[in-house]
């Protein structure tokens, strides 16, 4: 009966003229991809689009159509896409500041709240970042005026968002293009939500996934064509985590508002539902074949429901005659430039990262890789900008939104280890942060550890010029630390089972001043001064012929004045498990007796650690040396140690001390289990191995030689999880020494 109705409807239409067609695009993430595949055979056929409106997936596709996108340029935009890279949870570490990833090297894991902008503790509004996304939208539409009423795109259009702040629908009808798509596709609790204007939006498939009601309220066409491609909920969802409740959530309250919005279609309003089974919303791999479904969806509902609605070559020649012609902003001579800083960063800052300036033909590709550099700031939320028409001037507007913990946060951290043979540790470490105490980005570091390594830190940090390049940073530390050794450590004796300890703490200050150069260098130099107490009783090799191996009890206070010069280099993707990247340090320590030192040697300390990866395979080459220069007394303070896990695994922890040092790592990697939605429903898990050689050395001894090398090996299963790298592993080592290794947190 319906679709007689609808005949007759259409019969009479073509009467008088051809009926206006108004196309609804409903949300359901990937699925969405069916969108393309209708819209190509609407085309293919003949079947003319007046009006567009979509939510969430059905905005992207529908608004970057409206807004003069050839569908097969969506198409491939949607199949080639890295969405990987598009949809990101963390910023990009090879690009983020050299402070930055110092930092987390020092404090691994994920556990903290953040202090926003209002100083209220907070914790993340979304999962993933805004900025990729936004960007990966604008690439398409930022040539479009950013006050453009919609109804003046090639294809009138709306989009549908939900203001979360009281829970309202919140219809695009004009604006910047991007904002409008962005805001209808955030996930509430995954993609950061947008605001604008004084709202919160959020995706609009919570209030209207497959939006009728505003076509008919917006363009009341004659003729609806509807597209569900709605995620149906999962009846028998195994729980992994509170995202995937989220999105169990978010499924039954679009599929609910779906079947009531479907409960009251009229006779002019078609319904048409791809068949999707075995598809969800996630499946950003598996664009090509949605297509393909949307465009077989089509075929198995040409006949019945869109066949009436094709019009002769002729009429669809008119019809695309009759399109609008947007005025693009293609390459535009800037007239003004309006930054809409809403952080504590200086606008000099700001302004220094930007090359553009009033007068110049605005280049959209500089333009984005300078708003990439000045966002891994990690401070910004987003960093957004459009070209919009003022008078006849091109106004290009930077908006810079503040991020979730712009001014902070605090960190927790617990890490343990055990090899099995009864030497256990942990450690516990609270760090409070406080960012933007002034325009220029000055910071505190408080930080205290309890476990293996007790410790107290604050540190001030204080960049001086726009560019914020070079830094000053003043430092007060206390620190008290048990370190168990070997009987025979310095190379002598029989058993690697006997053990002393030695007992230091200190406490000073450092004075540094440095200069990081494009976010991977590193120079710093600084003054450094503090009183060490030690004590100890070990083995010392003597030059008495008569007695050379004498135990001594060391107990003492003295005092260290040293400078020294550090250089750095780290491009890694990732602290922990990088899979392309370098990390290279470089540092001289000197001891002053002039400033007052009770010692007087000097400390090089060179290493590299490199990653190199195809597919899931990853390669790291490890060095390491490290010399003392001469001096007449065993200083405890001054030497260095192997043993112990990645560090000559299978032999103790410390099994050999010395003022030298040189080692040597291959290290294989292999992902077992990659991210799942794009890295926040599962942990990345490894397995992995390492070969290693190595030894200590003092004066007294004969140098490192390939006779008295040492060898280790380990096997290791790892795992990238919130609280920091874990490792279960197995090392063996040289003269049948082997242990088990369980770390949760930094190898500390």
């Amino acid at each position: 009966m319906k679709i007689f109705l609808v005949f007759a409807l259409v019969v009479s239409l073509y009467a008088k003229d051809r009926p206006t067609i108004g196309l609804v695009l409903s949300g359901g993430g990937a699925r969405g991809g069916a969108h393309v595949g209708m819209i190509k055979m609407f085309e293919k056929h003949h079947i003319p689009i007046d009006y567009i409106v979509g939510t969430s997936m059905g905005a992207y596709v529908g608004g970057l159509y409206a807004g003069g996108v050839k569908i097969d340029d969506i198409e491939k935009m949607l199949v080639e896409t890295d969405w990987s890279k598009a949809i990101t949870v963390a910023y990009p570490r090879e690009d983020i500041p050299m402070r930055e990833k110092q930092i987390s090297k020092n404090m691994p894991g994920h556990l903290g709240v953040g202090i926003n902008q209002d100083y209220d503790i907070v914790l993340p509004k979304g999962i993933f970042s805004a900025q990729n996304m936004l960007t990966e939208i604008s690439n398409y539409t930022h040539t479009i005026d950013s006050n453009i009423n919609f109804d003046d795109l090639t294809i009138p259009f709306r989009s549908v968002s939900t203001n979360i702040d009281d829970g309202k629908q919140y219809i695009w009808r004009k604006g910047p293009l991007h904002y409008a798509i962005y805001s209808s596709l955030a996930i509430p609790g995954g993609f950061d939500p947008l605001r604008y204007k004084g709202m919160t939006l959020v995706d609009g498939g919570t209030t209207e996934n497959l939006p009728v009601s505003v076509m008919r309220k917006e363009f009341n066409p004659d003729i609806i064509i509807a597209v569900d491609i709605t995620t149906p909920f999962t009846a028998d969802i195994q729980v992994k985590s509170y995202l995937q409740i989220l999105a169990q959530l978010t499924d039954i309250l679009t599929q609910n508002n779906v079947q009531r919005t479907i409960y009251t279609l009229k006779p002019n309003e078609i319904l048409v539902s791809p068949n999707l089974d075995g598809y969800n919303s996630l499946d950003s791999d598996k664009y090509a074949e949605i297509i393909k479904i949307g465009e077989e969806s089509f075929d198995e509902n040409y006949d019945e429901k869109l066949k009436q609605f094709v019009i002769s070559d002729e009429e669809y020649a008119k019809y695309v005659k009759s399109i609008k012609n947007i005025e693009y902003i293609k390459h535009p001579i800037i007239d003004k430039i309006i930054i809409d800083n809403q952080t504590y960063l200086d606008d000099k800052i700001i302004k220094s990262r930007l090359k553009i300036k009033v007068g110049d033909t605005l280049d959209y590709d500089k333009l984005k890789k300078d708003i990439y550099h000045l966002y891994n700031f990690m401070i910004f939320d987003r960093i957004s900008y459009h070209v919009s028409k003022d008078n006849g001037k091109n106004v290009l507007n930077i908006v810079l939104t503040p991020a979730w913990n712009v001014h902070g946060g605090v960190q927790f951290f617990f890490g343990l280890s055990d090899d099995f043979k009864g030497n256990s540790d942990y450690q516990a470490i609270v760090q409070y942060r406080a960012l933007g105490l002034n325009s220029y980005g000055g910071e505190t570091l408080v930080q205290a550890a309890i476990g293996k390594n007790r410790f107290a830190k604050f540190e001030y940090y204080q960049p001086f010029e726009e560019t914020k390049t070079f830094y000053f940073r003043p430092e007060i530390f206390h620190s008290f630390k048990k370190e168990q050794f070997t009987a025979n450590s310095i190379g002598v004796g029989t058993s690697l089972t006997d053990s002393y300890s030695i007992f230091s703490e200190s406490y000073g200050g450092t004075l540094s001043l440095g200069a990081d150069y494009e976010r991977v260098y590193r120079l710093e130099t600084g003054y450094t001064l503090k009183s060490v107490n030690l004590d100890t009783s070990l083995l010392v090799v003597t030059t008495d012929v008569s007695n050379p191996i004498q135990s001594i009890h060391v107990s003492e206070a003295k005092v260290s004045s040293s400078i020294y010069v550090k250089a750095l280099y780290d491009n890694l993707d990732h602290t922990y498990f990088p899979t392309h990247g370098n990390d290279a340090k470089f540092v001289l320590k000197k001891e002053l007796k002039y400033l007052g030192s009770d010692y007087n040697f000097y400390n090089i300390e060179a290493q590299y650690r490199g990653a190199f990866s195809f597919d899931s395979h990853t390669i790291m080459p490890y060095v390491k040396y490290a010399t003392t220069s001469n001096h007449e007394d065993f200083e405890p303070i001054s030497q260095y140690t192997l043993g112990g896990f990645h560090n000559l695994s299978g032999m103790p922890t410390n099994a050999y001390i010395g003022e030298n040092l040189a080692f040597v790592m291959l290290e294989y990697r292999y992902a077992l289990r990659k991210d799942e939605l794009f890295g926040v429903l599962s942990v990345p898990m490894y397995i992995g191995g390492t070969i290693e050689s190595g030894q200590v050395w003092s004066k007294a001894i004969i140098p490192v030689s390939m006779e008295n090398l040492s060898f280790g090996s380990s096997l290791y299963l790892a795992a990238d999880t919130m609280f920091g790298p874990f490792y279960l592993a197995f090392g063996a080592a040289s003269d049948h020494n082997y242990a088990g290794y369980i770390y949760l947190g930094n190898k500390f």
